[in-house]
């Protein structure tokens, strides 16, 4: 719910002016995308989990948000369920990422 209301403004900060786009991405979203990684660092040990790169894992996902909230907006689809949409793309990054039960 909260990138179909800021994907709008995003893509205006990042896509209208391309230098204002980059001091905005390495000023804004960047750091903000170290913060979620370290924080997924932090936490590896506690749960099992194949293999994965972070910096990668936080940037799909940002992808995979974005780009709903903006297929949502322009394909006119303004009833889509966000909580079910949440919920798929939650069940997509565990059910990949977990490992199976007497998986090595």
């Amino acid at each position: 719910r909260a990138m179909r209301e800021i994907a709008p403004l995003l893509n205006a900060a990042l896509l209208t002016d391309a230098e204002s786009g980059r001091r905005f991405y390495s000023e804004r979203i960047e750091p903000s995308f170290q913060r979620m990684v370290k924080v997924i660092e932090s936490n590896l040990a506690f749960w099992p989990h194949r293999e994965f790169d972070p910096e990668f894992l936080i940037r799909a996902i940002f992808g995979i948000c974005w780009f709903t909230a903006v297929d949502v907006r322009f394909r006119g689809d303004g009833q889509a369920d966000a909580g079910r949409q949440s919920e798929q793309i939650v069940q997509l990054i565990f059910e990949g990422l977990l490992l199976k039960r007497g998986a090595a």
